[in-house]
């Protein structure tokens, strides 16, 4: 991994690894993250989501698979016929974040922000028990 594309990648496998949840598998993911936690826009997303679309239909759809992209880029989506057709049968996702608390909820499986206030804002966390870890 190098790159701001990057960015939300490394923030999610280090929480991960911080909190000792594993991260849902079969998930590709770009963004930059700016210091308030919003997945930024990056380039050439067409060819990252298409070239996952690739390496996960050799292996084989299985309706679990997706990208996770910033919602700043779904308006450059130009996607070869075969991604959107996959898209609109389920058998491939693409997920539009705008926060990497987003990210977290979906590639740990829960929220990852505490509605209780914290200094009058909302405290991000991920929230283990002993029983979740290294799951």
């Amino acid at each position: 991994m190098e790159g701001d594309s990057a960015s939300s990648a490394e923030l999610y496998a280090l929480v991960s690894a911080l909190a000792e949840l594993p991260l849902a598998q079969g998930f590709a993911v770009t963004g930059s993250v700016n210091q308030h936690g919003q997945v930024q826009v990056i380039g050439g997303v067409n060819e990252k989501i298409e070239g996952f679309f690739d390496v996960c239909r050799a292996q084989g759809l299985t309706g679990s698979q997706g990208v996770l992209i910033p919602v700043g880029n779904v308006r450059h989506l130009m996607l070869n016929p075969e991604v959107v057709a996959a898209v609109a049968a389920g058998q491939f996702h693409i997920y539009p974040i705008r926060h990497v608390d987003e990210g977290l909820a979906l590639l740990l499986r829960r929220p990852a922000r505490d509605s209780r206030p914290c200094g009058g804002a909302a405290r991000t966390f991920v929230g283990t028990t002993e029983g979740e870890r290294g799951k």
